[in-house]
């Protein structure tokens, strides 16, 4: 039985509970299934029956019944979770909770805080104001064990661990800096990672984009399946736009994330008259006039991911444009734009996404304050 497992830690608020949508629980599952959305972003360019073929070999599936060739556990102190639980229930200063619990300096002006960390109440708009969830403090720690009688398969899931770690996290709001978590190795006796050339967490002598670069093409390398298909229709890691900040100093979470998120809240809310556009960030959008959404469905995801990772001790962000086609009823390789409508007491007014005004926010905000990671797809 081969065997890895992880120290790891939580680096920004994690929003994540369990059956009563009120009792933070950091449980496998929860793991599995972002393990299985980065797995499935790199390999987004398989056919959707061998997609799920391919991941049910390694992740198990029900059609037909297939059991997991990874096990993946969860260990914790159960104190520490309670005392890192933090706003259980439904305060009604759930807000100004969050803003002294984190000593954020936000400032309540014409219905929207503002201040150098009013972007933050803009990428957690949803678990803040109307959701008021309660969320696992930063400093958790936990261990997550790997284990397989299969290294190949171990190895895939580790490689795509690296991707969950670096650019991901666990729960509500991940695409907007949530549940983010730190990794470094406690326990590989084989030396498996030395092996597999993957590396972790601290002690890392190279700068933090060269980290990243030289890291990224060796998990996508070994966790990508080779097919002729090209369909490329979901969202994915092929031909990605990825950006890392390079700070060496240790920076606190709200302040490495608003770095991101205020030119972020900044871009949208100079476009938001720009509604049927504007949706190309992500679907339901609350607007003045109305509710914006696909026709007829009331949700798409954004393909832009914002997160933060953590090396040698230090927070730095990480904001990829993902791949695939927005325009989820379309199955061409190329990128289309999606028809959309406003929504407002029964009346119906239609407008276009658009894909521009998504590479213009990254081409105009991003890049000049960040370093690209390249991969072989966009070289």
């Amino acid at each position: 039985m081969e065997k890895i497992t992880f120290t790891c830690e939580t680096i920004t608020p994690m929003f994540i509970a369990g059956a009563d949508g009120q009792t933070p629980e950091l449980r496998a599952p929860s793991i599995k299934g972002a393990l299985r959305f980065w797995w499935r972003a790199v390999n987004g360019h398989l056919s959707l029956k061998e997609l799920k073929e391919r991941e049910a070999e390694i992740f198990g599936g029900t059609n037909p019944a297939r059991r997991s060739s990874v096990s993946v556990r969860i260990d914790f102190n159960k104190k520490h979770l309670t005392e890192k639980t933090i706003l259980e229930g439904q305060p009604s200063n759930y807000v100004d909770q969050f803003k002294n619990h984190f000593n954020l300096a936000w400032e309540n002006f014409n219905r929207a805080y503002q201040g150098k960390d009013a972007a933050i109440t803009y990428l957690f708009y949803s678990v803040l104001f109307q959701g008021k969830r309660p969320f696992i403090d930063i400093g958790l720690k936990f261990d997550i064990i790997f284990t397989s009688r299969s290294q190949e398969c171990l190895k895939k899931v580790v490689a795509t661990f690296w991707l969950l770690v670096h650019f991901g996290g666990i729960g509500t709001r991940t695409r907007r800096g949530a549940g983010a978590f730190a990794a470094n190795v406690k326990e590989d006796e084989k030396n498996l990672l030395r092996e597999w050339d993957i590396k972790f967490g601290d002690n890392q002598k190279n700068e933090i984009a060269d980290f990243v670069q030289n890291n990224y093409q060796k998990v996508i390398n070994l966790i990508k399946i080779e097919s002729n298909s090209k369909k490329n229709t979901f969202t994915n890691l092929i031909d990605p736009s990825i950006f890392v900040s390079n700070h060496a100093e240790n920076l606190s979470w709200n302040t490495v994330l608003s770095e991101v998120g205020k030119p972020f809240m900044e871009y949208r809310t100079r476009n938001k008259h720009k509604w049927d556009k504007m949706a190309i960030f992500g679907l339901p959008i609350r607007h003045k006039r109305g509710t914006v959404q696909i026709r007829k469905k009331n949700r798409r995801a954004s393909p832009l991911i914002i997160s933060l990772f953590k090396v040698n001790g230090v927070l730095n962000w990480v904001v990829i444009k993902m791949g695939g086609n927005f325009n989820i009823k379309h199955s061409s390789n190329d990128i289309e734009d999606l028809d959309v409508i406003m929504k407002k007491r029964g009346k119906i007014e239609n407008g276009t996404a658009s894909h521009q005004i998504l590479e213009n926010f990254i081409m105009k905000e991003i890049k000049p304050i960040s370093k690209e990671i390249k991969s072989q797809d966009n070289e």
